[in-house]
Parts: structure tokens; sequence; C-alpha cells
């Protein structure tokens, strides 16, 4: 985030950081996601090597 301007008002920054915090939320969810769908598809191949252990 670049350095905030001296000239800028208190709610504009708030607002800006507020957008800010949106967008950390909107790739936090996306990343979730990923990673939801990435254990599902994994999850089989985890039992067929504890399988193949037992």
């Amino acid at each position: 985030m670049p350095p905030r301007k001296d000239d800028e008002k208190f709610s504009n920054r708030m607002e800006t950081a507020a957008k800010a915090r949106a967008e950390m939320l909107v790739k936090a969810k996306t990343r979730a996601e990923a990673a939801k769908f990435n254990f599902e598809a994994k999850a089989g191949e985890r039992l067929a090597i504890a399988a193949a252990r037992e």
C-alpha cells in the first residue's frame, strides 16, 4: 500500500482501508476455496496410500 497523503481526509483514509480489507477478504475466500478443492482431490489419493500400507 502506498504511503498516505498528508492532505487526505480521515473519511477518505477509512474508505481506502475498507476497500483494501474487502479485497483481502475476497482473496482469502478464493484461496480457501482452492485449498478445499485441493484437499478433496487428494483425499482419495491419501486413502489409497493408507490402504496400500496395511
